[in-house]
């Protein structure tokens, strides 16, 4: 019994080893150390056993090169052939993670690639700075003009956990407004950096174009823990409640031959509103009031707007 055990215990770390330095590289301490930190084991690895494993992993196929006393798995035992398609793919998402992220966050988007290409024949990491085959289908995303500076200036401002106030030009109502709010985290889309932000006032989070923000500033308040979901409950009839498919943080909470009651709690509340307004007549708002109100004066400035 006490055989099986110490067997398995060199299987594990053993294991953890190879899992270790397909992560990244690590110096023989770094490898000790961390595998001793994460108990995955009830005997101290020693060096001439981390040697023995990396013999044995040789002997599988799996090569390893040493720079600068750092381990690193060089190629995978078994190659795979990437299709132009999905060597494309790669190049893009190379080429769009150096339009929008710096330092630390781009560095692990390249250690990731750089472990993903260990495993194919028909690409380098250098291949990755080529031209794309399927450019004119990325084309828009890759030549909008992202500003990397402020994007980090809004990740910053959510790690700091201070409310900021700031002029927004509300693209759906196409008017100014002011919002004092708690910065929560930044969204990046394929063409736009967004940031949500917690708004005390109406006890809701809302996103916010960060191209759209103006005079911006940092108040000297720090943000308070919230964890508030504000529900929004619809009723869907006739055809689209029976095709209707649920969206994340959406629950049924009411279903009947001719109509279902669905409550959302995740959606951002502007663009709630906006996809409940596609749905015409087929869908009615319950409640809360107030966003039921919302949308009625919505829906009255928009029929302005045709008179």
């Amino acid at each position: 019994m006490k055989n099986n055990l110490k067997s398995n215990d060199t299987s594990i770390r053993a294991l953890e080893v190879l899992k270790l330095l397909n992560c990244e590289p690590h110096t023989q301490d770094e490898l000790i150390n961390k595998i001793f930190q994460a108990k995955k084991s009830e005997y101290e690895l020693r060096v001439d056993t981390l040697y023995k494993y990396i013999n044995t992993f040789k002997l599988f196929g799996i090569n390893f090169t040493k720079n600068k006393n750092k381990y690193e798995i060089d190629k995978a035992p078994i190659l795979q052939k990437l299709s132009e398609r999905e060597i494309s793919s790669l190049q893009f998402l190379w080429t769009y993670a150096n339009k929008i992220y710096t330092a630390e966050t781009l560095q692990q988007i390249e250690t990731l690639l750089k472990n993903l290409l260990k495993n194919f024949s028909n690409l380098t990491f250098e291949d990755l700075n080529l031209p794309s085959t399927e450019y004119d289908k990325f084309k828009k995303i890759i030549e909008t003009d992202w500003n990397k500076e402020n994007i980090l200036k809004y990740q910053q401002l959510c790690k700091e956990k201070q409310k900021i106030s700031f002029a927004y030009q509300n693209r759906y109502l196409n008017q100014t407004q002011n919002f004092t709010v708690e910065p929560v985290e930044v969204l990046i889309t394929p063409t736009s950096c967004i940031l949500m932000a917690y708004n005390p006032e109406i006890a809701e989070t809302q996103t916010f174009y960060t191209e759209d923000i103006t005079e911006l500033k940092q108040l000297p308040t720090l943000s308070k823990p919230v964890n508030i979901k504000k529900s929004v409950t619809f009723a869907l009839k006739g055809r689209l409640a029976s095709a209707y498919e649920l969206k994340q943080g959406e629950r049924v909470t009411k279903m009947e031959p001719e109509y279902l009651v669905i409550t959302n709690t995740e959606e951002d509340k502007a663009e709630l509103m906006k996809r409940l307004l596609r749905y015409g007549r087929a869908c009615e708002i319950l409640y809360p009031k107030t966003f039921r109100n919302k949308t009625l004066e919505l829906i009255a400035k928009i029929k302005k707007n045709y008179e």
